[in-house]
């Protein structure tokens, strides 16, 4: 475990002893769990006093990927493959453990009969959130997060390439 060493400054810590292996439980089993409403709850926290949060790990690809992929799907109603796209996008070299991708998918399979039983009535839009990267679904939404939503929403937009760029038409310099 990495020393507080800021502690005496103001900043404050959440840290957990959790080893980078596959037998390490990061999630609880819980729907959504103990633990991920207790790091949604203090990032929640310091985000609404305007601090700044860091989430890190010793190699900062696996178990802080894990804790931020949780928060992202917790907080804003994503799936974990579009969690995990924006993550990859800010940490390329992101690398988690088979059984950190199994409690994230547990997680995410959880949150989704949660948000499906407390709001039936618009299966629609918990889909796009869920997936779609398309931000017209935040247009009608009133939840507080909703603006740091559309940022990260348009922050992994504005990282794509134009769609020229994704799909170039073959020819003598891009061959089928």
């Amino acid at each position: 475990m990495i020393p507080n060493f800021y502690a005496s400054y103001g900043l404050l810590y959440l840290s957990f002893q959790w080893d980078d292996a596959e037998d390490c439980v990061l999630l609880d089993e819980g729907a959504p769990g103990a633990v991920v409403e207790q790091l949604a709850s203090f990032i929640d926290d310091a985000l609404r006093q305007e601090r700044a949060v860091l989430v890190f790990s010793v190699q900062g690809i696996g178990r802080c990927v894990a804790v931020v992929a949780a928060y992202l799907m917790h907080t804003y109603g994503w799936g974990l493959p579009k969690a995990m796209a924006l993550l990859r996008l800010k940490q390329p070299d992101a690398r988690l453990n088979r059984g950190f991708v199994r409690q994230l998918h547990g997680l995410d399979l959880r949150l989704q009969r949660k948000r499906a039983e407390a709001a039936p009535h618009d299966p629609v839009l918990a889909r796009k959130r869920l997936e779609d990267w398309d931000p017209s679904y935040l247009d009608a939404d009133e939840r507080e997060s909703v603006e740091d939503e559309r940022l990260l929403v348009n922050s992994f937009l504005n990282s794509q390439p134009p769609e020229e760029q994704q799909n170039p038409p073959p020819g003598p310099l891009h061959p089928p």
